[in-house]
């Protein structure tokens, strides 16, 4: 089962998020500022992050970074109400969704299409590719528990 973490200082958007990727069979795990999103990435290892771009604690860059610094092969999916993101964040390698009547349906889709991508990686990761060692515990753990590379 895939694991998704949910950045969202709003508690209503953060408990219906939740909810509908828990109903999509994801296992979710929640974080109300970006500190707490840190440590949970390196906590549980998500397979993905979706962020609200407007967190109060710290600066939504600073958390892409200090992500992509351990971490730097997880999509990170940025969830906003202003287009201007999807311009200043494509050298992050963040995709954005910006919050619209079908929000969730674009989200359901990009999620499926990188988990998909990630699948691809992990079956052809060879032994010994230099990767931070968290990437390479991750990719290996996904290659045993989901028999990925048949």
């Amino acid at each position: 089962m895939e694991t998704i973490l949910v950045l969202e200082n709003n508690e209503q958007q953060r408990i219906l998020c939740k909810q509908k990727l828990s109903n999509e069979g994801y296992n979710v795990i929640t974080a109300n500022d970006g500190k707490t999103a840190i440590k949970k990435v390196n906590d549980y290892w998500p397979d993905i992050v979706i962020m609200n771009v407007n967190i109060s604690d710290v600066d939504i860059i600073d958390v892409i970074g200090n992500i992509l610094i351990q971490h730097k092969n997880i999509p990170i999916i940025l969830r906003t109400d202003n287009n201007f993101y999807g311009k200043n964040f494509h050298p992050w390698h963040a995709n954005v969704i910006t919050s619209r009547p079908s929000w969730f349906f674009e989200l359901k889709e990009k999620i499926k299409t990188l988990l998909n991508e990630n699948k691809e990686a992990a079956c052809n990761f060879k032994i010994g590719e230099k990767l931070s060692g968290h990437e390479s515990i991750r990719l290996n753990r996904k290659r045993k528990t989901e028999k990925l590379c048949t």
